[in-house]
């Protein structure tokens, strides 16, 4: 009876222990699954829209971006009158199905990432955001846009990777029917409430990838800013289905483990006979 409850346990144990493993894994792969739902949600929708609709909808963004690249601030720390009213219609602008932007992707790492607007509540847990005191992300001369994502988040990769970054390496974001090219050119790592990095510059084009650092300790913040390629993509809107996580160290860690535990219960049969 005692060794019969010993294998009742030793099972529970493999079980448990195969669950926490595998856990990442089927978590980021259900987590990639959904962001590439709501991504082809938001392609089929701007596939429906017409060029005079595109115009005007860019044109609420441009309009908050001038805003934006002014010294909206006040000396006291509030802001202006101006932006405080434009900033009342922040969540319609850009707004495509559920607070959705456009998306971001980062090919050396692997990263397709729905970018929402930072005041949807929980978007740090389903995506990518857009910081909502910098400018949108439609490009053009005078703009600094700061899209944030979480690092080290227990069910989903979002920024994690960003650290192996390095100057001259590529990303892009898709907004409309547009995909704007973006070099990195500056990588710092600041304190949370430092922002002197985050300012527009009237004559260039940036966009900064900001998430916490260093890795699950999150003293500090990781600023990886990229300044607009010369060429911009206008191109016909298509889905690509992909999976950027590589399963193969927790299915090796998972195979481990229930190796171990076959050893584990084999012996312990051995020493019944």
């Amino acid at each position: 009876m005692k060794n019969k409850a010993i294998h009742i346990l030793l099972i529970l144990t493999f079980l448990c222990g195969l669950t926490v493993t595998a856990y990442p894994f089927v978590s980021n792969f259900v987590n990639e699954i959904t962001n590439e739902s709501h991504i082809d949600e938001y392609n089929s929708e701007v596939s429906l829209i017409g060029e005079k609709e595109k115009s005007a909808i860019l044109s609420k963004a441009k309009a908050y971006n001038e805003v934006i690249a002014t010294e909206y601030y006040l000396d006291n720390g509030d802001v202006t009158n101006e932006y405080e009213a434009l900033s009342e219609s922040y969540d319609d602008i850009l707004d495509f199905d559920n607070s959705l932007i456009g998306y971001i992707e980062i090919p050396k790492i692997g990263v397709k990432l729905p970018i929402y607007h930072e005041t949807k509540p929980n978007a740090l847990t389903m995506g990518a955001i857009h910081t909502k005191r910098s400018s949108f992300p439609i490009g053009g001369k005078g703009t600094h846009s700061v899209i944030s994502a979480h690092s080290a988040y227990p069910s989903q990769k979002f920024f994690d990777n960003i650290d192996e970054l390095k100057k001259g390496d590529e990303f892009q974001i898709k907004i409309l029917d547009e995909t704007l090219k973006y070099k990195v050119v500056e990588i710092n790592i600041v304190k949370p409430d430092d922002s002197s990095k985050l300012k527009v510059q009237q004559d260039k084009d940036l966009v900064t990838l900001c998430t916490c650092y260093p890795y699950s300790v999150n003293t500090h913040r990781l600023l990886v800013t990229g300044e607009r390629a010369k060429k911009t993509l206008r191109t016909k809107t298509v889905t690509t289905k992909e999976n950027t996580h590589d399963p193969v160290p927790e299915i090796a860690a998972a195979a481990v483990f229930g190796i171990i535990m076959l050893i584990v219960w084999r012996k312990m049969r051995g020493k019944e006979n």
